[in-house]
């Protein structure tokens, strides 16, 4: 084998190693693309779930704020009676 020989022995050694690698980095390049886009559907989809809790909680809230005032229009105490707090029927 001659000097020339193993220059275009290693030339295309070399060669197959960066295809390889490009092929490894491609590779990866599309697995966090796909991992980056999961990512963000799933902290879209945790501030929607986000945002509905507290709407739910702002909603019940509101009840619960409107059911005090009638009772307090009704002329009915809303504290409901506890054993000695002087609240005893």
């Amino acid at each position: 084998m001659s000097i020339d020989d193993i220059k275009v022995l290693l030339g295309l050694v070399g060669a197959a190693v960066a295809w390889a690698v490009m092929l490894w980095l491609k590779r990866s390049d599309r697995r966090e693309d796909a991992m980056k886009a999961l990512l963000e559907k799933q902290k879209i989809d945790a501030e929607a779930e986000r945002d509905k809790a507290r709407r739910d909680a702002d909603r019940g809230w509101s009840l619960a704020r409107a059911y005090w005032r009638q009772l307090v229009k009704a002329g009915i105490d809303p504290v409901p009676p506890m054993e000695g707090d002087g609240h005893d029927a």
